[in-house]
């Protein structure tokens, strides 16, 4: 990955993770501007869904103002690719991922889409074969190898 690919699909559980710690070196690594980070436009669902999770997790319950700022800082640092540009690609996704977890089915559609990596801490990427996954860990790993 690293400074080399110009796009890479981040998944959710990623986001999340981020919006829990938001001192985490995720933040440093998603401000990396030599990078488009990309996310399915159902991740603003998927990040909503888990919003009294990721509140409680930060304790910022009935600081609604602290929670929308942290969620407009990371999608600023995001591109939210909507679902006309990665369509075509949806049915070979799900053939995949359909068997795996067919949840992650549209990120699969977006990697395949732009001919990119996915970062994710879900195993379950890692039973495909079609695109590459990157960890967490690994994505620091090659930002520190990278400097």
């Amino acid at each position: 990955m690293a400074r080399k690919e110009k796009r890479i699909v981040v998944d959710t559980n990623v986001l999340i993770s981020s919006l829990i710690n938001p001192n985490s070196v995720v933040w440093n690594i998603i401000d990396v501007e030599e990078i488009d980070f990309l996310v399915p436009e159902l991740v603003i669902y998927e990040v909503e869904k888990y919003e009294k999770l990721i509140k409680k997790k930060i304790k910022l319950k009935g600081r609604k103002e602290a929670y929308e700022y942290l969620l407009s800082e990371l999608f600023t640092k995001v591109i939210i690719v909507p679902a006309i540009y990665y369509q075509k690609h949806i049915e070979e996704a799900y053939e995949i991922m359909g068997v795996i977890d067919e949840k992650d089915t549209e990120f699969l559609a977006l990697a395949i889409a732009y001919k990119c990596s996915i970062w994710s801490d879900d195993k379950d990427f890692l039973k495909q074969d079609r695109v590459t996954i990157y960890t967490s860990k690994e994505i620091i790993e090659k930002m520190i190898a990278d400097d």
